[in-house]
């Protein structure tokens, strides 16, 4: 199986110049799931948000899903947090993807717009570098551990990735 993992990295000057600032707020037209309030979220995506999440990160969005197959069962969330980006066309954030089980929470893939908003889960196997043309990407050295988990073999999960009008096309 190969290992793919996404990353962002968005200089301050592209979102200064495209219109977004610390005040942008998400709103529900900007969401592909559904707006996160703590109170009324499912308590599998507050797990995920308190384990995974880096802290003092606002939640904006998140879509969960259950699936149980090959005997094994999981909740497959996507959550998008961070400040937003490129509100003018409609603003994007960081956004995680996690597979959690009755063994914990773990990401299955990752991309963030600013180092603050990298998994703090991450930080051992993922370094910074330099692209050559001035931009900072990160690499992983290791698959997270999310990567690994038996559900993620399974046609239902590969369904859900592939859906392009739901919000999980984010985990592929």
């Amino acid at each position: 199986m190969s290992f793919k993992f996404v990353f962002i990295i968005s200089a301050l000057a592209i979102s200064t110049l495209n219109g977004c600032s610390k005040d942008d707020e998400f709103i529900d037209s900007n969401c592909d799931g559904f707006s996160y309030q703590k109170s009324n979220a499912p308590e599998s995506v507050n797990v995920v948000v308190e384990r995974l999440i880096p802290k003092n990160s606002k939640v904006n969005c998140y879509e969960s899903a259950s699936i149980t197959s090959q005997g094994h069962s999981a909740d497959v969330i996507v959550i998008e947090y961070g400040e937003p980006k490129d509100c003018i066309s409609g603003c994007f954030s960081s956004v995680l993807c996690a597979v959690l089980d009755n063994e914990g929470a773990s990401i299955y893939t990752a991309s963030w717009t600013s180092k603050y908003e990298m998994p703090p889960s991450l930080n051992s196997t993922c370094m910074p570098t330099n692209d050559g043309d001035g931009n900072s990407k990160t690499a992983c050295s290791t698959p997270p551990s999310g990567y690994s988990h038996p559900i993620t073999t399974t046609s239902d999960f590969a369904n859900l990735l592939n859906n392009e009008s739901s919000t999980f096309r984010h985990c592929k």
